[in-house]
């Protein structure tokens, strides 16, 4: 399948995914590592030229048309991309950015197996899109904040999802929902298999590239640690989860979806700086933000609208290497405008690093993405 639309303000194709390599070899020019059409010894068919030139992005000769040129240069060149996935019990959306420089976006979003390519696209439009799914609420849920090991997150998310299974049999059989403790052989046991996205520990094994399973003495080692964190309590020879944890539990009653966000830039043809994470949505108000980092990962409970503020910073200033800022302040805007949802205090400081002028409360330089 190979379709055009075109505009005066902009562009917009759907083609397979088969034709990506095609695409970048009648192009011919230059093409980046993180661009979609790069692929190496690619060749475009005849075949591929007949439908290429049915979607309107080349002559029946194989030349790409003049309209054309910007996006495709765009889509060849780019230095930075922003891949969001959104995954419901029924569908899964996916939809990638890429732009050059301070250029125009590229949208890709794939769609029944075909790829529609829109350009130019504003951040603006690629946050709103993202928000359609997860809303734009300023209201968080319960404030939770932890930074954990491989296996103290296995234990932690054992226990949060053995608790939230307590509070659904409640639910069901109209019974008031009260924390529970578990021995530590129930907690193993909820330590189950992979691609099962509606329990936190499964979620945790699929995050891990190695199985980030724990044996008997492991988990007791995990417990009596995050115990020290004020996460878990120790009853006897059970455990239970703290009071702000059990909160969270309740909160998370049911994943309704998963937002998945893998953002780079290419600073330099070699350095590659990228950030990804994933977030569970629960209702309208609860985000748990899940962000491995080589041997930790933190949870993170924000809003919807912090959410869809620090997608819009990434694909802004690409500066993913920096941490984010949560202490944006959207509580005054119901309806939050992007553009201005970063905006911080007017006390101002100097990167170290490149002399650029920052916010003083900033946490990262906007221009080069410096931890400050």
């Amino acid at each position: 399948m190979a379709t055009n639309t075109k505009t005066s303000e902009n562009i917009e194709i759907v083609i397979e995914p088969a034709l990506l390599a095609p695409f970048g070899a009648i192009w011919g020019g230059e093409i980046s590592q993180i661009s979609p059409l790069a692929a190496e010894d690619a060749k475009a068919s005849a075949a591929d030229i007949k439908n290429l030139s049915k979607a309107g992005v080349c002559t029946t000769t194989g030349e790409i048309i003049p309209e054309m040129e910007e996006m495709v240069r765009t889509l060849a060149e780019a230095d930075s991309f922003g891949q969001f996935e959104i995954i419901r019990p029924n569908i899964t959306i996916q939809l990638t950015t890429y732009r050059k420089g301070d250029g125009e976006y590229a949208l890709i979003i794939n769609e029944d197996g075909n790829l529609r390519i829109s350009y130019p696209i504003g951040s603006d439009i690629v946050a709103g899109f993202v928000s359609e799914y997860t809303g734009r609420s300023a209201l968080g849920g319960c404030e939770f904040e932890a930074v954990m090991t491989w296996k103290e997150a296995c234990a932690f998310s054992a226990l949060i999802d053995l608790q939230r299974r307590s509070y659904l049999r409640s639910i069901a059989e109209e019974l008031e929902p009260v924390p529970l403790s578990f021995e530590e052989t129930e907690i193993l046991s909820a330590l189950g298999t992979k691609g099962k996205y509606q329990w936190l520990a499964s979620i945790i094994c699929d995050l891990h590239e190695e199985k980030p399973f724990v044996d008997e003495k492991e988990l007791a080692v995990a417990l009596k640690s995050i115990a020290s964190k004020g996460f878990v309590e120790q009853k006897g020879n059970k455990w239970n989860l703290s009071m702000d944890s059990a909160l969270l539990a309740r909160q998370m009653l049911i994943t309704e979806q998963i937002v998945s966000v893998n953002a780079g830039k290419m600073y330099n043809p070699d350095e590659l700086s990228s950030a990804a994470f994933g977030c569970l949505q629960s209702g309208i108000h609860g985000v748990l933000m899940i962000d491995p980092k080589g041997d930790s990962i933190t949870f993170s409970s924000l809003s919807p609208a912090e959410l869809v503020a620090y997608i819009a910073y990434l694909l802004d200033f690409g500066a993913p290497q920096a941490e984010f800022d949560r202490s944006v302040d959207t509580t005054d805007e119901p309806e939050i405008e992007i553009e201005d949802s970063n905006s911080v205090a007017d006390s101002s400081k100097f990167c170290s690093e490149c002399g650029t002028k920052v916010q003083g409360d900033s946490k990262f330089c906007d221009n080069c993405g410096t931890k400050l």
